[in-house]
């Protein structure tokens, strides 16, 4: 690489950077930048709790026609991207939940601190990847004529989902809100929540599991993906791995095969489907892997 073409690729670099250079950490309990903690006790089969603490929030002033606006950021977090309304960074977690019943969030306690008395900046949208975001100019939705509280509420609950042998739940923590009213930015310094599930029936209700056992890769998947996993799973992971199916179009079968055999010297229980052998159609397949997924043994 030239030096030249090194020292354009570092300058690009720090121009990315530059609009988070100024940001500025305000603590909230005297630590550096630091991520929320959060820490989930399974309290019961259909209760949950999770205690929040954050240590403090990143603010940046960004000046919009004469005026000042304060873009917050949490470590490690995402932020809303509805375009024109204020763009506020909120904090996640996915929860095992029953399999039947509707989740509701209930907040035990919580505890906010100001951060900014100049208004939320505007978020400009989830944009594309060929915008450049410093053309795309900033709009000002109901949030800033309207009054009241953005985002509304403490936190929400998406609806409920499947994840293969667990029904789970998404939980979104509004952690920064703007106070139209009094035009104060207020950040989240500690929560206490529940979520609880009752009743029967709801929305994406799952069936009774078919093993007693989780497949390893989906075990990695599920601790990753539900923050009370340890704590919610009562079954033991299988220590074998589950069936592998390969679906192939007719013209590569015999390409195919090394792959096949290769899948199968490692122990997989592996079987080779040929498009044509299921019609050939998007449905054909379909109907095959979920065929092979609702048998005892699934599918990995």
């Amino acid at each position: 690489m030239s030096k030249r073409l090194f020292s354009v690729l570092v300058l690009t670099l720090l121009m990315g950077l530059s609009s988070f250079a100024h940001a500025e950490w305000v603590s909230f309990d005297g630590k550096d930048s630091v991520r929320p903690v959060v820490q989930v006790s399974q309290e019961a089969d259909n209760l949950t709790r999770l205690d929040i603490t954050m240590s403090g929030v990143e603010i940046e002033t960004v000046a919009i026609g004469g005026a000042d606006y304060t873009q917050a950021r949490i470590p490690g977090n995402w932020f809303t991207l509805a375009q024109g309304q204020p763009e506020v960074p909120f904090i996640t977690s996915s929860l095992i939940i029953p399999n039947a019943g509707t989740p509701v969030v209930r907040i035990i306690s919580s505890s906010w601190k100001e951060v900014s008395s100049n208004p939320a900046l505007p978020s400009k949208g989830n944009l594309l990847r060929t915008e450049d975001p410093a053309l795309v100019p900033y709009s000002f939705g109901s949030a800033y004529n309207s009054g009241g509280i953005y985002p509304a509420t403490e936190a929400t609950l998406a609806d409920p989902f499947i994840m293969r042998d667990y029904r789970g739940v998404s939980l979104r923590i509004n952690a920064v809100r703007w106070d139209a009213d009094s035009g104060k930015l207020m950040a989240l310094e500690n929560m206490t929540l529940e979520v609880e599930t009752n009743g029967s029936g709801g929305i994406n209700m799952k069936q009774g599991r078919m093993t007693d056992g989780i497949d390893a890769q989906f075990a990695n998947l599920y601790s990753l993906g539900f923050d009370n996993y340890d704590s919610a799973s009562k079954y033991n992971m299988v220590s074998v791995a589950g069936r592998m199916l390969i679906v192939c179009n007719d013209a590569f079968m015999g390409t195919i095969q090394p792959f096949l055999e290769w899948k199968l010297s490692t122990g997989l229980d592996v079987e080779l489907l040929s498009t044509g052998s299921v019609g050939g159609t998007t449905s054909g397949i379909q109907a095959a892997i979920d065929s092979r997924y609702s048998e005892p043994a699934s599918l990995t």
